[in-house]
């Protein structure tokens, strides 16, 4: 899901909404993995302004304080609590301004990239 909304370039793409939704299966029981899944699909969704991102965002921060995940807890509530902005401003301010919020809050944030910090797989990612 991830490589094709890359590929797709900054917009992303609905054609990797049924591979987040094949990752949410292969997660099992796995909560954690779950919890990574649904927001990375929550996250796509608000990307692509769709109605059903708080939904799968508020089911991403219930499996996340199922699993403990303090810093995913913060960064989903920020999502949620800028929702409306981001519908109405670019997604990627939005973006930006939860990172920052769950930065300051945690001593270990969570940053979502393609490819790793040594070999980041597209400019987005290179910063």
């Amino acid at each position: 899901a991830e490589a094709l909304w890359t590929q797709a370039g900054p917009g992303g793409t609905r054609e990797s909404l049924k591979h987040y939704e094949a990752a949410e299966l292969a997660a099992g029981a796995d909560v954690s993995k779950q919890a990574a899944v649904a927001l990375g699909h929550g996250w796509a969704l608000l990307q692509l302004k769709d109605p059903s991102a708080n939904r799968k965002l508020a089911f991403a921060r219930d499996l996340a304080q199922k699993d403990g995940n303090l810093a995913a807890i913060d960064f989903v509530d920020s999502l949620l609590e800028n929702a409306e902005q981001t519908y109405s401003s670019t997604t990627e301010e939005a973006t930006w301004a939860a990172f920052v919020k769950a930065y300051v809050a945690s001593d270990e944030p969570v940053v979502f990239m393609c490819g790793s910090i040594h070999e980041p797989l597209d400019e987005a990612s290179a910063l």
